[in-house]
């Protein structure tokens, strides 16, 4: 099955487009799909904005996936295998559960996927990207969706700093010199 989530999102929304366009031809450069992608929904104003925005959307995956420690993972089993059973980093990723009647902790953030030092890392490139996003967001006719990009950001920062001061790591939540 093909993934489904909130199109207001914008990495769902974008995942969407995209994936159907590799899907129609599967032999296709990636990032060229990325770019057509980011062109139709984003529609820049100009050439620049339009490199730095498919810069900005590399970016921001790689800087998640890159804390990943993939011995600690394997060593774990992955979010829905148990320890007894090792398996190798997930394909798919669970950002929280969604049973119950209130939303599920952010697991994406927490061991095995992200250590302390993960924490610190994806806190700094995500503050990296909102600081470049905004040098750009009026270069765009996106329908609100450079606001929604940042209102997605910084609900993770909001979730890496709730979970660093929940087990007392001062240097993830404390930016503050």
């Amino acid at each position: 099955m093909y993934y489904q989530g909130p199109m207001a999102n914008p990495s769902t929304e974008v995942n969407v487009a995209f994936g159907g366009r590799i899907m129609s031809d599967t032999g296709r450069d990636v990032e060229e799909v990325l770019a057509e992608v980011l062109e139709s929904l984003y529609r820049p104003k100009t050439t620049a904005a339009h490199r730095k925005l498919v810069e900005i959307f590399q970016r921001a995956e790689n800087v998640h996936f890159d804390q990943w420690p993939d011995e600690k993972i394997l060593e774990y089993g992955g979010p829905r295998v148990t320890p007894k059973r090792k398996a190798p980093p997930p394909g798919e990723v669970h950002v929280t559960t969604v049973k119950g009647v209130s939303p599920g902790p952010a697991v994406y953030l927490v061991e095995p996927f992200l250590d302390t030092e993960g924490r610190i890392a994806y806190k700094e490139g995500l503050v990296s990207i909102v600081n470049d996003i905004s040098k750009i967001e009026n270069d765009f006719r996106d329908g609100g969706r450079i606001k929604r990009i940042k209102k997605c950001i910084h609900n993770a920062l909001l979730d890496i700093n709730n979970i660093g001061m929940a087990k007392n790591e001062t240097n993830v939540w404390s930016d503050r010199p």
